[in-house]
C-alpha cells in the first residue's frame, strides 16, 4: 500500500513519502528525550521569533493521555516537512534543520503517537509497509489534512509526564519550577550578535550541567570528567547534530566570558557581586 492510500484510509487528504525505512531510525538511537527536545526547541524558537524576546514560559502542558507542546506563532507549513527545506536563523536553538522530521520518525518507531495541529492543518506521522522487490519494508510517511484554523502550533505526544520528566533539561522549565534556580542571567551583544546566558544552581539541574540556548546538552562530569560549582546556559558552543559537544574548548571559552562579564558587573550589580563571592 502506498503512503497516500494508507493516509486516505485513515481519513487524511494527502501524504509525504520519504523513502526512509524503519531500519534507518534504529541507527540514530533516539529516545523520547531527543523527540521532546527537538519539538520543544522549535516551539521556543517560534515564540522568540514572534515575540522578539527570549521566552520565559515553558511551552509544555500535561494532558490526560500525553502532553501538548505549543506556540502561538506563524504555524508549520507542509513545505517545512520536506527534507532540505529548513529556514533556520543563526540565533535559533535548532541549528541543523531536520530535527522535527527525525523526531517524528523516532516517535513513530517507538510507538508513541504524535499529532500536530498547526494553522489550518492536522499532521500525523506513520509507517506503511510496502513490498519492494518482494521484500516487505516499513517506510516513513506523514499524513496531512485540512482542519479548523488555530493560531500557532500544538504538538500532541502520546506519552505521559514528559513535561515533568524533562522540565529540568529546559531552562524555561527550571525557571517555571523555581525562579530562584537562575542565579544570574544576561543578554550580551558581541560583534553584532545577540546571545543569552545564565548561571544556574546545580541543585536544580541534577548536578553541574551544560545547556546551550536553553537546552540540556551534557553534565560536566560526562564532558570533562570533573564537576563544577554551577550549571551554565551558554550560547556560542559548538555542537554537532546530535547535540553532543565535539570541542570542549568552546565551552571553556564561553564560561570564561560569563565570569568576565559577571566580574565586570559586580561593582554596580549586587547579584553579580554575591555570585562572584560564591565562585
Amino acid at each position: 500500500m502506498s503512503c497516500r492510500d494508507k493516509c486516505r484510509e485513515l481519513g487524511f487528504e494527502d501524504a509525504i513519502e520519504y523513502g526512509i525505512t524503519r531500519k534507518y531510525v534504529e541507527t540514530r538511537r533516539w529516545g523520547l528525550w531527543e523527540v521532546f527536545r527537538e519539538i520543544i526547541q522549535n516551539a521556543l524558537d517560534e515564540m522568540q521569533e514572534t515575540e522578539n524576546e527570549i521566552p520565559t514560559a515553558y511551552p509544555c502542558r500535561s494532558l490526560s493521555e500525553g502532553v501538548a507542546i505549543y506556540d502561538y506563532g506563524r504555524g508549520l507549513g507542509i513545505r517545512h516537512l520536506l527534507i532540505g527545506t529548513s529556514e533556520k536563523k543563526p540565533w535559533q536553538r535548532g541549528k541543523f534543520g531536520e530535527g522535527l522530521k527525525l523526531a517524528l520518525l523516532a516517535a513513530t518507531h517507538l510507538g508513541v503517537p504524535v499529532i500536530i495541529h498547526s494553522g489550518d492543518k492536522i499532521i500525523q506521522p506513520i509507517f506503511v509497509t510496502k513490498v519492494i522487490e518482494g521484500v516487505p519494508i516499513d517506510l516513513f510517511c506523514i499524513c496531512h489534512k485540512s482542519a479548523a484554523s488555530i493560531t500557532g502550533t500544538r504538538v500532541f505526544i502520546g506519552s505521559l509526564d514528559l513535561c515533568v520528566a524533562f522540565r529540568d533539561r529546559i531552562v524555561q522549565g527550571i525557571y517555571q519550577a523555581d525562579p530562584d534556580c537562575i542565579k544570574y542571567e544576561y543578554l550580551h551583544d558581541f560583534s553584532g550578535k545577540m546571545g543569552w546566558y545564565a548561571v544556574i544552581d546545580p541543585i536544580c539541574t541534577r548536578g553541574p550541567s551544560i545547556y546551550v540556548r536553553d537546552i540540556y546538552v551534557t553534565s560536566f562530569r560526562e564532558a570533562f570528567r570533573h564537576t563544577a560549582c554551577f550549571s551554565y546556559n551558554l550560547y556560542d558552543v559548538e555542537i554537532d547534530e546530535s547535540r553532543r559537544i565535539p570541542a570542549g574548548g568552546s565551552v571553556i571559552d564561553e564560561i570564561r566570558d560569563v565570569w568576565s562579564f559577571v566580574a565586570y558587573q559586580a561593582a554596580d550589580d549586587r547579584n553579580a557581586y554575591e555570585l562572584l563571592k560564591r565562585f
